[in-house]
């Protein structure tokens, strides 16, 4: 849900510049996911930026939707990225410089 409210903007634009390089019937069905995309970015922001308030969305049946993007095979990849990406700048910030790995060393 914060990664939808916070980056959406940026997955919408990725998309867009994919859609532009399909053929038309592909470049309609990235679209339309593009429009759906645009819905639940607003539904995402449609609390305070605040992770209870993103909590209670999340339990809602349009939150389990927001939470599915995951599975999407244009979206999920950019929502893993993103959300690896904010856990390295995290960790940064709270002064952990090591590499960061899912393993134990």
């Amino acid at each position: 849900m914060e990664i939808v409210a916070e980056t959406g903007n940026q997955f919408v634009t990725a998309l867009k510049d994919q859609a532009a390089q399909m053929p038309a019937a592909q470049k309609q069905a990235l679209d339309d996911k593009i429009e759906i995309l645009r819905r639940m970015i607003a539904f995402a922001r449609s609390v305070p930026d605040a992770w209870g308030q993103h909590e209670i969305l999340a339990n809602t049946s349009k939150g389990l939707g927001v939470h599915a993007l995951n599975l999407d095979l244009d979206l999920g990849p950019l929502l893993q990225t993103q959300k690896l990406l904010d856990s390295v700048i995290f960790a940064r910030r709270k002064g952990f410089a090591a590499p960061l790995s899912g393993g134990r060393a």
